[in-house]
């Protein structure tokens, strides 16, 4: 590991105290904004919300849980850093989350940083986990030596430029079945103003103010609703006023269309199985539908095992546990 911060970088920007964990990491990344929160309060993260930053900061979000791409991820982003090495030189990467020494809100660990050079290197994997990975949006990733990247790492390159005081950052991506594109990202401090303008009224209001951004669609605040409204008062019936007949009329519209989807896309999925017969695979210009055989899921027998075993309704009851109770939210139109 060659963990060092650079002069240049030094410059503008400190490493905030750890104990040397992936948990201290996690901790010094809640003193401010990262290049991920960014783009998320810029709207432009598909990854997270604006929600899910709020309860990081706030210490009320889950542990993220490891998945495939970010495996995937942590086995080929070094190879890229090596790469890069061989062509270029040295690249550092960041001794911790670094903060910035002009507006501590600006934080985040660049993926490196040039020796001698004042430019960052952000390394990363896309579709690996994707098998239409081949389809890239021109409009998203355009060709090497081009600034053309997903406007969420746009945004988090020049993050970690006004967090470094670096002026280029180079974007080295896999691009599975497209290979490896190298960005070009120059500084812009049109938008880094702008970022800056939201990210410190982000603070000010949600994480200062300590009140929650307005409420989204992600399974995050539907979780944080849960957990802030766990009981019902049986006796409380409240009439809607208008706002709240608005949001019942929508949410009866949108039930509706549930329905009629579900039902298209069930006929839709017949039609298809009467053609195709036992095909296996079916190749179409927008993609590929695949018809494996599926084994059958295991059952076990529990009437028959406590038969066997001569279990009494005591003994089940002993090993019988309830879980945590939750609301239901069920909407019946008037007829």
């Amino acid at each position: 590991m060659n963990n060092f911060l650079p002069e240049w970088a030094a410059e503008h920007c400190q490493v905030l105290p750890n104990d040397g964990t992936k948990q201290g990491w996690l901790h010094s990344r809640t003193f401010g904004l990262t290049g991920t929160d960014i783009s998320a309060i810029m709207n432009a993260n598909p990854y997270t919300t604006k929600f899910k930053i709020w309860l990081d900061k706030t210490g009320q979000s889950k542990p993220i849980e490891d998945n495939e791409a970010m495996r995937i991820g942590r086995i080929v982003e070094p190879g890229l850093r090596a790469d890069a090495i061989q062509r270029v030189g040295m690249i550092y990467e960041a001794p911790g989350c670094l903060q910035s020494r002009k507006n501590p809100i600006i934080c985040g660990t660049p993926d490196g940083l040039r020796k001698g050079i004042p430019w960052i290197y952000e390394f990363k994997t896309q579709g690996a986990c994707n098998r239409f990975a081949s389809n890239l949006d021109p409009d998203e990733w355009g060709e090497s030596g081009t600034d053309m990247v997903p406007i969420h790492y746009l945004y988090q390159c020049l993050w970690y430029m006004a967090l470094t005081g670096a002026d280029q950052a180079e974007l080295v991506a896999f691009l599975a079945g497209n290979g490896i594109r190298e960005y070009t990202i120059q500084r812009d401090e049109e938008i880094i103003g702008l970022m800056i303008d939201r990210g410190e009224r982000f603070w000010r209001d949600h994480i200062e103010g300590g009140v929650a951004p307005e409420v989204d669609g992600s399974e995050d605040c539907s979780e944080w609703l849960l957990r802030k409204h766990p009981r019902a008062d049986k006796g409380r019936i409240i009439d809607a006023d208008p706002v709240l007949e608005d949001l019942i009329a929508r949410l009866a519209r949108y039930k509706s269309l549930e329905k009629t989807a579900a039902e298209e896309t069930a006929l839709t999925l017949n039609q298809i199985k009467s053609i195709i017969g036992d095909a296996y695979k079916v190749k179409s210009r927008i993609g590929t539908l695949t018809c494996p055989e599926v084994k059958g899921k295991k059952k076990t027998d529990w009437d028959g095992l406590v038969e066997k075993f001569g279990i009494t309704e005591t003994d089940i009851a002993e090993f019988t546990k309830r879980g945590d109770g939750y609301r239901s939210y069920t909407f019946r139109p008037k007829k």
